[in-house]
């Protein structure tokens, strides 16, 4: 559990990134 919620919190931190570039 412990990992999958670490990759979550990667993939939405990913997400913000390429949102902000797009920006």
């Amino acid at each position: 559990m412990c990992h999958r919620s670490g990759l979550e919190k990667l993939e939405y931190k990913g997400m913000e990134v390429i949102l902000t570039l797009v920006q």
